[in-house]
């Protein structure tokens, strides 16, 4: 259940220290072929992009409107791209197309063979096992979401005695608990603010935390412990 937010009035901002970091937007992103493609597949002639087409569209007769995730493979079955749907037939036949298709997309569509389907009862579960996919498989057109780029996750910080809690996005170095992936950045910003409510833990960075010369606006409005607080930091929050 969505916890909701206090609305503050216009310019309530002013003479706060805030963190910069803490307010940037994010767009949410549908994940997207590269631009450019390391381990390129050759286009070859017209008759093996027929083929190609023909390989989808017998996958998309027999596709759900459902959500799932599919997987293109090649001659060698060898998996060339993982993708999730709302739709798995209306994205299927997206790629049916004769033409219109970026040379990319053309290049995957020249080398498919045949579609492998799963069902999912949910775009999120459709999402989740897309990730897990792509991690295992590594497809080669998937090389934009090899480190997850595209997913946002949720960063509880574990190197710092005062633990942050931000979105992430890009490979999980720093230490930390990571939860995700999140079907969208808005779903992420929901959990984070009942998360901040619930459990009072800091969203602004390191470095503004330890510099900061002015109240901190979560603190006033009682979303975070302050400084004088340090020892009273719930211990939940390391055990989520």
């Amino acid at each position: 259940m969505d916890t909701p937010v206090a609305e503050l009035p216009a310019g309530s901002l002013r003479g706060q220290d805030v963190d910069p970091a803490s307010m940037s937007g994010d767009d949410e992103e549908e994940p997207r072929l590269p631009e450019q493609i390391d381990d390129q597949v050759n286009l070859g002639s017209e008759g093996t992009l027929a083929i190609g087409r023909a390989a989808i569209e017998r996958a998309v007769r027999l596709a759900p409107t459902s959500p799932g995730v599919y997987r293109m493979l090649n001659a060698a079955n060898d998996v060339l791209y993982v993708g999730k749907a709302k739709s798995v037939k209306k994205r299927l036949a997206s790629y049916a197309r004769p033409t219109g298709h970026p040379a990319r997309i053309a290049r995957m569509i020249a080398a498919t063979i045949n579609v492998e389907i799963v069902s999912t009862s949910t775009e999120t579960e459709a999402l989740l096992l897309e990730a897990n996919l792509i991690k295992q498989l590594r497809p080669r057109f998937n090389v934009l979401l090899r480190d997850d780029k595209s997913f946002p996750y949720i960063l509880i910080s574990g190197d710092h005695w005062a633990p942050q809690i931000l979105k992430h996005r890009g490979a999980q170095t720093r230490p930390g608990r990571y939860y995700g992936p999140f079907a969208s950045v808005g779903a992420v910003n929901r959990t984070i603010t009942a998360l901040q409510r619930a459990f009072l833990v800091r969203s602004c960075t390191d470095s503004f935390f330890e510099s900061r010369t002015r109240p901190c606006l979560l603190y006033q409005i009682k979303g975070a412990l302050g400084r004088a607080h340090r020892k009273s930091i719930s211990p939940a929050i390391r055990n989520l």
